[in-house]
């Protein structure tokens, strides 16, 4: 077990092996936490190879829990392995696999109450300490924003440790249902691409479901992740209102039936589906009275993502009633088909029939 105590700001990172200096892996899932961390302050001044569980725990002012600032000089040492002596400090619990006895570091900054980020020679980390010994953290979290705004005021006070390694401290990558990258996906029709929703910068999501209110306001729907909309577009008729975690799992299992039958990214096949099932001509009611007659008319770019989104939903939905495929299997052919431009999908059919109903009353 480690500790994260205060030290003087004279503390100098001790060398390492070469195996020990290699960067870590983005991300550590571990089910079970290895050792405890406790934060406690040294007030004698001493060096860090010398602070140890006695001399943490036997001084009155060990015993005390001093509030944590942001700046203040920390180091790795080993911990009391009793519970009851770690009580008396306050304390939290991570993975420390990734650092060692005598590393040096600082508390850089806090976000919410009771979260601390602190940065050691091998990249910031996230530090929950609100109580002992229950479980907090079963992994080691990076601190994904740049704390540059809270170490302005201490940077020139407390001693900076080695950066870390850009792959640790860059941007994480968003994948849809952790496994669906967002990035080189192509929108075929340039009309569209304001209205289909799949930049990684502004649409990335794990889950389709970001509990946005699209509908508060006119055109806001379209801010909203494709996926998500074709997953709400799915929950139609009475017995499927509200069963958002049906119709997420149906999409998921509708995407990995289209990668095992395509061998490429679903989330293009979803785009491509869409651009292609969306009408562009329809025919409307002009007049009034008892003389009315049908004319065609172009259709906005939001309107055939919403009439695409409709056929496919609608499609699968028909297809998987009486029938013994599932409705995933259902939806991921009826994607497929429509991406290929194919006539056995029931999109691309309702479409070539709005628009030839609509070339008949130009």
């Amino acid at each position: 077990m480690a500790a994260l105590s205060f030290s003087s700001p004279a503390a100098t990172i001790p060398s390492r092996t070469s195996s020990q200096n290699q960067a870590p892996p983005l991300w550590h899932h571990q089910n079970r936490i290895r050792s405890n961390f406790a934060v406690t302050r040294c007030e004698t001044g001493e060096e860090p190879s010398s602070a140890s569980p006695e001399n943490t725990v036997s001084s009155p002012e060990a015993k005390k829990p001093k509030k944590l600032q942001i700046g203040s000089p920390v180091v790795v040492v080993e911990a009391p392995r009793m519970i009851k002596t770690a009580a008396n400090m306050p304390c939290l619990r991570v993975n420390s696999g990734l650092v060692n006895p005598g590393d040096v570091g600082r508390i850089v900054s806090r976000k919410p109450k009771d979260l601390w980020a602190v940065r050691l020679a091998i990249g910031t980390y996230l530090i929950d300490v609100r109580k002992f010994p229950k479980r907090i953290l079963s992994s080691l979290r990076r601190f994904l924003s740049s704390p540059a705004s809270a170490t302005m005021e201490v940077e020139a006070q407390v001693p900076v440790p080695a950066p870390a390694p850009a792959s640790v401290t860059g941007p994480m990558d968003v994948k849809l249902f952790n496994r669906w990258v967002f990035d080189d996906i192509h929108i075929n029709d340039i009309s569209l691409s304001d209205y289909i929703g799949v930049q990684a910068a502004k649409h990335a999501t794990f889950v389709p479901h970001t509990a946005g209110r699209y509908s508060a306001k006119r055109f806001r729907k379209a801010q909203c992740p494709i996926i998500e909309r074709l997953t709400n577009s799915l929950m139609m008729h009475g017995r499927n209102n509200g069963k958002k975690l049906m119709a997420v799992r149906i999409v998921k299992h509708a995407m990995e039936i289209i990668h095992l039958l395509t061998d490429a990214n679903p989330i293009q096949i979803i785009v491509d589906a869409v651009v292609n099932s969306g009408p562009r001509e329809d025919a409307t009611r002009i007049g009034s009275a008892g003389v009315v007659r049908r004319q065609a008319v172009d259709i906005s770019p939001l309107r055939r993502v919403n009439q695409a989104l409709y056929l496919l939903t609608t499609g699968a939905r028909e297809s998987a009633f009486r029938n013994i495929k599932t409705i995933a299997e259902c939806l991921a052919d009826e994607l497929i088909n429509a991406a290929k431009g194919s006539s056995n999908s029931y999109a691309i059919k309702k479409k070539d029939e709005i628009e030839r109903v609509a070339k008949a009353n130009r």
